[in-house]
């Protein structure tokens, strides 16, 4: 869209001061999480990506080495030249003014993939007046930097689908490689991303190994290959193993944690323990924690449908003891780790048997359990710090308004990216977004283990979607002509 300077100046100012003004609201709605009395919040992973860099800076080590570093880069950066507390507020301004340039570019995306100035002008006020995405503008978290990371990839690829320019693919690339690097899950994209590319060198019949395919291909990876290549080589120094992304979690997780996380989502339990309802509870899991937040009497009785020829009601209830008895510091060196060994070989027997006995349950249900859940909620379970019963009648418009708002943007997007996947076989563009909006909203309920937060960093790709669904469905019934999908990859 060619849009002028002066229009892109006033716009980006017109998201900077919104994004603004929400973060100051949402910064005072929980001053009890500010993060080592800096103006940014903290949340349950901050540790895991802040402090490394502290000993990177201080010590020449980054440790714990737990996360990579995607949202350590730009706080090494701003802590190269600043104390600890004024890094940290850096970051917080960087995260809040990406997140205003992507309204922009989140809009500019959606208008190079439709072509059409309507959707541009929806997607910029649908999205600039979002808090999914702002609420963790002010968080030290990976979500509002990966969010931004995925607009810009979005953007620079479609760009180059429509002009050919190789510096947009080069940027797609970089974005996508600082996306992997917050959030390793999306390294995915990368295949997808170069089977939409095959898939145009085909239809233009062009030669898969011709000099501008490997151009091409060059262009998408190098920044890709060149930062993960330093990542790799220093885990192989360190560790003396091959890890090209996030360490495994059994490198730093308990056992206990890992077989009760196991065993729980084999049949679509929640395992994050700070949520209120999440089956893991009923186990006790840090119990100590749990009884601070208050969580311990909303912790759900287990399904009945669970059980095996290997373990009931009470095989699970002397696992609850197993527990206990592990928390309780009451156990010396010894016995604890006879009771942990106990309590693993268990929980592994009992895993090994759901998956053998109930291979629909282990395989599809438990899947579409944990996607319900990751799905289909208010969408404002941290909008306010404060319970509905506490609000007041502003407040209660406010969470009522936004939650209707996600749920709108999640029917019309899942919606809309069947659609657009459908228009996928005629349209490349079409089928790309598809393939990487669908990719991000299951990937974490198929591999059984999600949060809220996790649906973040895709929320711009639904409301996109829902935009476009709206406005399909509004042409289907007018009648008018329908949206160009553009002639240019069609078949």
């Amino acid at each position: 869209m060619n849009l002028k300077l002066s229009q892109r100046i006033l716009l980006l100012l017109i998201a900077l001061i919104v994004k603004s003004l929400m973060a100051y609201y949402f910064l005072h709605q929980n001053p009890a999480l500010r993060y080592n009395n800096s103006l940014a919040l903290s949340g349950g992973d901050t540790q895991q990506y802040l402090p490394p860099i502290d000993s990177l800076v201080e010590k020449g080590s980054y440790s714990p080495d737990n996360r990579m570093p995607g949202l350590g880069l730009p706080y090494y950066l701003f802590r190269l030249m600043s104390s600890p507390i004024i890094a940290v507020n850096l970051l917080l301004f960087f995260q809040i003014i990406l997140g205003a340039i992507s309204v922009l570019y989140l809009a500019l995306f959606a208008y190079d993939l439709f072509q059409n100035k309507y959707m541009f002008y929806a997607v910029y006020i649908a999205y600039l007046f979002s808090t999914y995405v702002s609420l963790f503008d002010i968080v030290l978290l990976t979500e509002s930097l990966c969010a931004s990371a995925l607009i810009f990839y979005l953007y620079n690829f479609t760009r180059y689908l429509r002009t050919d320019k190789l510096s947009y693919l080069f940027f797609s690339g970089f974005f996508l490689t600082w996306a992997v690097f917050l959030r390793p899950v999306y390294i995915i994209c990368f295949p997808l991303s170069l089977l939409i590319l095959y898939m145009i060198f085909y239809r233009q019949k062009k030669a898969v190994f011709s000099k501008s395919a490997w151009l091409t291909l060059v262009s998408f990876l190098a920044v890709f290959a060149f930062t993960d290549a330093i990542w790799t080589v220093r885990n192989e120094m360190k560790y003396h193993k091959f890890f090209p992304l996030a360490m495994p979690v059994s490198n730093f997780m308990p056992q206990v944690d890992l077989a009760l996380i196991d065993f729980v989502s084999t049949f679509g339990g929640d395992c994050v323990y700070w949520n209120p309802k999440a089956e893991i509870n009923w186990f006790g899991l840090h119990k100590d924690r749990t009884d601070r937040l208050g969580f311990v009497e909303y912790a759900k009785e287990l399904p009945i449908n669970i059980y095996t020829s290997k373990f009931n009601r009470d095989s699970l209830v002397q696992i609850k003891k197993y527990v206990a008895l592990l928390e309780s510091s009451t156990l010396d060196s010894s016995s604890s780790k006879i009771v942990l060994k106990k309590l693993v070989d268990k929980m592994n027997l009992y895993t090994l048997s759901i998956q053998e006995e109930k291979p629909f349950l282990y395989h599809i249900s438990s899947r579409a359990i944990v996607l319900n859940k990751f799905l289909f909620h208010s969408g404002t379970y941290n909008l306010l710090s404060k319970p509905a019963a506490k609000l007041n009648k502003f407040e209660l418009c406010l969470k009522y308004f936004y939650s209707l708002l996600y749920l709108s943007v999640l029917f019309f997007g899942m919606a809309g990216i069947i659609i657009l996947t459908i228009a996928g076989f005629k349209n490349s563009i079409f089928l790309f977004f598809a393939l990487i909006a669908g990719y991000s909203i299951l990937i974490h309920p198929f591999l059984r283990f999600t949060e809220y937060r996790y649906l973040v960093p895709c929320y711009p790709m639904l409301l996109v979607s829902s935009v476009y669904m709206v406005n399909w469905l509004v042409l289907k019934v007018t009648g008018k002509t329908k949206v160009s999908l553009g002639n240019r990859y069609q078949k």
